[in-house]
């Protein structure tokens, strides 16, 4: 299946292409982890790191798919802002999720240092504008649903958003503690750190 077409800026970082060997002929793993782009990598890290037996397949080269392609964008805020997913799941549920988003992006910044690509995952801050003077109150309220809750936000009026950034809108929002990541060097540094002679799982 074709994941991705047109010209990828990742691949273009990594001259290096892995290729997984075959897992060792087993009577049965306790988990078959398939394929090694991103997400995948990241599952057997996780299991290895909690003692689980298991194996990595994938039919082409380490991170070619879907994670070629990915923006490299790591937000803890979702595409639903938070006070309008507590209006659909009521604010506990909502709370519980966004901060364990916050708290799965320091633990990429955990992963990224383990395995020695602390270069490619780096800690950035994320601005959310208002595009017009209607959008200013609903932003205001996400701010306030935010700091409320605890996680990192800071709120800028135009006159504040005009002394950072060069342009004018009526209101930012600025999420604290998200990151950048280049997913495809993140994949393949795992599976070097899991290819280790002294973790011979892959």
């Amino acid at each position: 299946m074709e994941m991705h077409n047109g010209n990828l800026y990742w691949p273009t970082t990594e001259s290096e292409q892995i290729v997984l060997q075959k897992p060792i002929k087993k009577e049965r793993y306790d988990v078959l982890v398939i394929g090694a782009g991103m997400s995948g990598t990241l599952t057997a890290y996780t299991l290895h790191k909690d003692g689980v037996d298991f194996a990595v397949i994938d039919q082409g080269k380490v991170g070619a798919g879907s994670t070629a392609a990915n923006t490299g964008l790591i937000q803890y805020s979702n595409d639903i802002m938070l006070h309008e997913l507590a209006e659909q799941i009521g604010e506990d549920d909502a709370v519980r999720f966004y901060k364990l988003c916050a708290e799965a992006v320091d633990t990429l910044d955990e992963v990224a240092g383990t395995v020695d690509a602390k270069d490619v995952y780096i800690r950035r801050d994320s601005l959310c504008f208002a595009s017009s003077e209607a959008d200013v109150s609903k932003l205001k309220r996400e701010y306030e649903m935010l700091t409320k809750h605890g996680l990192a936000a800071e709120w800028l009026d135009r006159e504040a958003l005009q002394e950072r950034y060069p342009f004018d809108k009526p209101a930012g929002l600025i999420t604290n503690g998200d990151a950048e990541v280049n997913p495809l060097t993140l994949s393949r540094q795992i599976v070097r750190y899991l290819s280790n002679p002294k973790r011979p799982h892959l």
